[in-house]
């Protein structure tokens, strides 16, 4: 179902850009990504990149996005409960999405840009690094038990100068990654929170 659903979203990306009168182009840069929740956590240095359209010719447009993304961070999970093997467990959480956002863009002056909208993004694959505990890994692991839906609110401002393009975006989670759920342990929820950097070129 979710493959099927990325295929679609990838077929009507390239056939408004095929049939329309559009700016098409590449993107890439680099994220400083976060989980905030109950625990202590920290950031984590990840990419993005992929494909943009801009519809509208005016100061006003539309620009959907198709990205794939990484995203995640450090956690740290406190235990006052033997049983499960650790008092504070520092563990590496990666998530790779596929990322949507069906942004408006508004251009107060030409070489300026204005990002806003929502971003939906499918969960393609999580891994979680487990750092010394003498517990179960596996049930820590299966603890975070992350959603394959995440919904967001992305913002942020662009510059364009001839065919190239650079931007910081903020990426809100709305929804939630995960409910971590194991005994002993308070369960808490966690929320993507992403910074973007990035650079793009433009061929039409």
């Amino acid at each position: 179902m979710k493959k099927a659903l990325l295929f679609f979203l990838a077929f009507t990306f390239f056939s408004v850009a095929a049939n329309a009168q559009i700016n098409l182009g590449l993107k890439a840069g680099l994220n400083l990504a976060s989980l905030p929740s109950d625990f202590e956590s920290a950031s984590a240095v990840g990419f993005h990149g992929g494909i943009w359209a801009k519809v509208g010719a005016g100061p006003v447009g539309f620009r959907p996005e198709l990205l794939i993304s990484t995203k995640g961070g450090e956690t740290t999970i406190t235990s006052n409960d033997p049983a499960t093997g650790f008092t504070n467990l520092k563990n590496d959480i990666n998530l790779v999405y596929a990322d949507v956002p069906l942004l408006l863009e508004f251009s107060p002056v030409p070489i300026l840009k204005v990002h806003l909208g929502p971003q939906f993004s499918f969960l393609l694959s999580d891994k979680v690094d487990v750092n010394d505990v003498s517990g179960s890994v596996q049930a820590i692991e299966e603890a975070y038990d992350f959603n394959d839906l995440d919904l967001g609110l992305v913002f942020g401002l662009g510059v364009t100068v001839m065919k190239f393009d650079a931007g910081i975006r903020y990426n809100l989670g709305l929804s939630k990654v995960s409910e971590f759920n194991l005994a002993g342990v308070q369960n808490t929820d966690f929320k993507n929170s992403v910074i973007q950097v990035s650079v793009g070129y433009k061929f039409k």
